[in-house]
Protein backbone atom coordinates (compact mmCIF):
# COMPACT_ATOMS: atom_id res chain seq x y z
CA UNK A 1 0.00 0.00 0.00
CA UNK A 2 1.15 3.28 -0.76
CA UNK A 3 2.25 5.78 1.76
CA UNK A 4 0.76 9.27 1.61
CA UNK A 5 2.39 12.47 0.48
CA UNK A 6 0.74 14.07 3.37
CA UNK A 7 2.50 12.35 6.42
CA UNK A 8 5.68 13.00 4.68
CA UNK A 9 8.09 15.63 6.08
CA UNK A 10 9.58 18.07 3.87
CA UNK A 11 13.27 18.13 3.36
CA UNK A 12 15.35 20.08 5.96
CA UNK A 13 18.02 21.32 3.11
CA UNK A 14 15.42 22.63 0.06
CA UNK A 15 11.78 22.86 2.43
CA UNK A 16 10.17 20.49 -0.72
CA UNK A 17 7.99 18.70 -0.34
CA UNK A 18 8.69 15.87 -3.07
CA UNK A 19 10.40 13.12 -0.34
CA UNK A 20 9.96 9.56 0.00
CA UNK A 21 10.95 6.94 2.79
CA UNK A 22 14.27 4.63 1.11
CA UNK A 23 15.00 1.69 3.72
CA UNK A 24 15.49 3.83 7.04
CA UNK A 25 16.19 7.25 4.87
CA UNK A 26 14.04 9.78 4.11
CA UNK A 27 15.02 11.17 0.43
CA UNK A 28 14.36 14.51 -1.72
CA UNK A 29 13.65 13.89 -4.99
CA UNK A 30 14.82 17.35 -5.75
CA UNK A 31 17.95 17.66 -4.22
CA UNK A 32 19.04 14.14 -3.81
CA UNK A 33 19.20 14.91 0.45
CA UNK A 34 18.93 11.81 2.83
CA UNK A 35 18.26 11.62 6.42
CA UNK A 36 17.14 9.22 8.90
CA UNK A 37 13.56 8.83 9.59
CA UNK A 38 14.44 7.63 12.85
CA UNK A 39 15.71 11.58 13.55
CA UNK A 40 12.25 12.98 12.66
CA UNK A 41 10.92 11.47 16.41
CA UNK A 42 13.69 12.92 18.40
CA UNK A 43 14.10 16.27 16.43
CA UNK A 44 10.34 16.47 17.70
CA UNK A 45 10.82 15.61 20.59
CA UNK A 46 13.48 18.31 21.46
CA UNK A 47 11.42 21.33 21.70
CA UNK A 48 8.91 19.32 24.17
CA UNK A 49 8.33 21.43 26.60
CA UNK A 50 5.27 19.39 29.35
CA UNK A 51 3.60 21.65 32.30
CA UNK A 52 1.10 20.76 34.47
CA UNK A 53 -2.64 22.36 35.16
CA UNK A 54 -0.41 25.37 36.95
CA UNK A 55 2.28 25.75 34.48
CA UNK A 56 4.70 24.05 36.10
CA UNK A 57 7.20 23.03 34.23
CA UNK A 58 7.25 19.04 34.67
CA UNK A 59 9.44 17.46 31.55
CA UNK A 60 11.40 19.03 29.24
CA UNK A 61 14.20 17.03 27.19
CA UNK A 62 17.15 19.55 28.59
CA UNK A 63 16.15 18.56 32.18
CA UNK A 64 18.11 16.07 34.02
CA UNK A 65 17.35 13.41 36.54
Amino acid sequence: MPMSTENLPKCPACQEDMTYPDGENYVCAQCGHEWPIAGIAEEADAGLIVKDAKETQIYSPLMTT
